[in-house]
């Protein structure tokens, strides 16, 4: 049975990121481009907006028996076998789980346009999101 408490925290924590994202992406590239403070800043609230995604479908994975995932994008992977979500969005997701794992391990080749072109990309977090507490409410 799935712990519907931990997913809406989980997702809850997710709700307190998404408008401190959208905030920097309409303020634009050129500011985030020149602001070393504001593109960390993001960085940061990037990673931790994919980990939430990471940690409640990790959750889903196990609760619903749905295997050992290999890496992080496995955990995307196997929810969209289970028809939790989209094939199209698990790919999406697991590229954003790779970008997350180039956040966390510092890796100096991630530039900042491409964190900035990430920001494009949050209405799939949403969407993940709302899957994953059918999922939890039905599971």
């Amino acid at each position: 049975m799935v712990d519907l408490e931990k997913i809406r925290d989980l997702l809850a924590h997710l709700d307190e990121l998404l408008p401190l994202l959208e905030e920097t992406r309409a303020e634009g590239a050129a500011r985030f481009l020149a602001s070393k403070r504001v593109q960390h800043q993001t960085e940061r609230e990037v990673q931790l907006a994919v980990q939430v995604c990471i940690d409640a479908g990790a959750h889903l994975v196990a609760q619903l028996g749905l295997g050992a995932p290999g890496d992080y994008r496995d955990v995307f992977l196997r929810l969209a076998q289970a028809e939790v979500i989209s094939r199209e969005l698990a790919e999406r997701l697991g590229e954003a789980a790779r970008m997350r794992n180039l956040l966390v391990h510092g890796y100096r080749g991630l530039r900042a346009e491409r964190i900035f072109a990430a920001l494009d990309d949050l209405e799939d977090l949403r969407a993940f999101a709302r899957a994953a507490m059918t999922a939890a409410e039905h599971g």
